[in-house]
């Protein structure tokens, strides 16, 4: 089957679930009287898209210079409602996305993957962008941003340090955000020439106008309705009133109890209609970005080797600007510590969080035990949450607690994020030398400055919080390669330092050895990341 053949498949399903409603809901007219498809009209900048265009093209290319299929890797970073949290997972916005457009891009020689990697109660940063090689991987060729609730309008320089860090990734990445203003550091990421999209909200809510009102009718006139716009819209509010936010989850009377009963069905997550309509829309976004890119080198009369050779050396001149970022609004932090570095510098970042990359390819405890989000054959670390308190350990311990996973449901998978953690207690010192072999093999043994944070698990029941210690107690005790250290609490993370400031020297192998020890009997010190510059 041939792309077009795909692209009209996708196209009939949209009639399938959406009916006479379709061309309203995903089409308009300009000025001009052409038809633009939600996948051009919802996601802003003419420039940005004919720099993701040319991302698209170099995969093409590579595959018909090459005769090897290319991997084009979407990655989804952002918070519960990003992770799909009250929903079954599979109906999250990022399945969906991977639902449609695996066989387009199969037609086309580029090999598709989507990395659902949303985490609840999770902002951008510090720690996810100090993270994102390890968290995303560091293959990724768009990077999706909606951590808009957790993150806030007044917090723009944390998205421009994701940003930062994101386009420090070898695939020269486009960022496309959802939930936020169309900022100065996007334009001049778009400047630059990275592809820098958001999400055009104004629009969607013309769009939403065209949803139709299932407010005063009848169950028989409802049904009548495309299954994908029954009870979506009552009065003016998409899901959250009347018999729409009564029937705003999904229902499967023969699954688990557990599986109906999930947890996090509140206000603030969307429902399943909801992230289909959005997963629609971003691979609409792809389709047309994809059918331009092939129309592209179809009607070029240059030889596909040339045209490859010019894109590729863009590219390469593209991965030189990297460093040449001025922020537009800079981090504040610590005298002391370098705020280039930690928008440039290479780092390290040894993270218990799920989902990773960093987990699921088995680097960061070195078992060599791999597995995916879809499976749990990698390494979950300890799960003894009744002898946490009483485990003598010399290593950092991995741990998690089963309870927040969701597993009573065996219909389904409901959730694949965890505020997994390294555990310290009471009973001796917990060590842990950085980077290990794995992570330099996966990563190269950067040249570490010696600069350290270290971000703190989030606890989300109180029997967690009764047997924590923070990390700033006195009750803890930090040494870095010997030397002891100090806490500086800065955005929900610690940063180090000692007498003589933030730097720590390495030992002669460039690495670090972390030594932690609490003090207070029959508690717990939970890290979820230690990042090392």
């Amino acid at each position: 089957m041939s792309f077009e053949k795909e692209k009209a498949k996708f196209k009939n399903e949209l009639s399938t679930l959406y009916g006479q409603y379709t061309e309203s809901i995903f089409y308009k007219t300009d000025e001009s009287g052409a038809k633009i498809s939600a996948g051009r009209f919802l996601f802003s900048s003419d420039k940005s898209w004919d720099n993701m265009k040319e991302k698209i093209m170099l995969k093409l290319l590579r595959s018909i210079v090459t005769g090897i299929p290319q991997n084009m890797v979407w990655a989804t970073g952002g918070h519960s409602a990003a992770a799909g949290h009250g929903n079954l997972f599979n109906e999250s916005y990022s399945m969906v996305l991977q639902k449609y457009m695996k066989p387009v891009f199969e037609q086309s020689g580029i090999k598709f993957e989507v990395r659902p990697y949303g985490m609840g109660a999770t902002s951008t940063g510090p720690e996810i962008a100090s993270c994102i090689k390890e968290v995303f991987g560091n293959d990724f060729d768009i990077l999706w941003w909606d951590y808009g609730m957790t993150t806030g309008f007044k917090n723009q320089f944390y998205i421009e340090y994701f940003l930062r860090r994101a386009v420090l990734n070898k695939n020269n990445p486009a960022f496309v955000a959802y939930g936020v203003k169309y900022g100065k550091h996007f334009l001049e990421a778009e400047k630059k020439g990275y592809a820098s999209f958001v999400f055009d909200e104004r629009k969607w809510s013309e769009v939403q106008e065209k949803i139709p009102d299932s407010e005063g009718l009848s169950e028989t006139e409802i049904s009548k309705m495309p299954v994908n716009l029954r009870a979506f819209k009552c009065g003016k509010v998409i899901e959250n009133a009347g018999l729409c936010k009564e029937q705003k989850y999904s229902v499967d009377p023969l699954a688990d109890k557990a599986c109906n009963n999930r947890l996090y069905r509140v206000r603030w997550h969307p429902g399943w209609k909801w992230h289909s309509i959005f997963g629609i829309f971003q691979a609409f976004f792809l389709v047309e970005l994809l059918s331009d890119a092939l129309l592209e080198i179809k009607s070029s009369i240059e030889d596909p080797q040339v045209m490859l050779l010019n894109l590729e050396n863009k590219e390469n001149l593209l991965k030189m600007e990297v460093g040449n970022f001025t922020p537009v609004q800079a981090l504040s932090v610590p005298q002391g510590f370098p705020v280039d570095l930690l928008y440039h510098g290479e780092n390290i970042c040894h993270t218990a969080r799920l989902p990773s990359q960093i987990r699921y390819k088995g680097i960061l405890t070195q078992s060599g035990i791999q597995g995916s989000f879809l499976n749990n054959s990698y390494d979950e670390g300890t799960s003894d949450t009744d002898n946490f308190l009483f485990m003598s350990h010399d290593n950092l311990t991995l741990a998690k607690m089963p309870s927040m996973y969701q597993s009573q449901c065996t219909t389904y998978l409901l959730q694949i994020d965890h505020p997994d953690w390294f555990l310290s207690n009471s009973l001796g010192q917990s060590s842990i030398i950085l980077p290990n072999k794995a992570e330099q093999t996966a990563y190269g043994l950067p040249e570490l400055k010696g600069f350290i944070m270290i971000c703190r698990s989030w606890c989300g029941n109180s029997r967690c919080k009764q047997y924590q210690v923070e990390i700033q107690s006195e009750f803890v005790s930090v040494w870095v390669n010997g030397v002891s250290a100090n806490v500086n609490l800065w955005n929900g993370c610690a940063l180090l330092n000692h007498s003589k400031g933030y730097r720590f020297p390495s030992d002669s192998n460039g690495l670090f050895e972390l030594k932690f020890r609490v003090k207070l009997e029959a508690r717990i010190l939970r890290v979820s990341s230690i990042i090392i510059w």
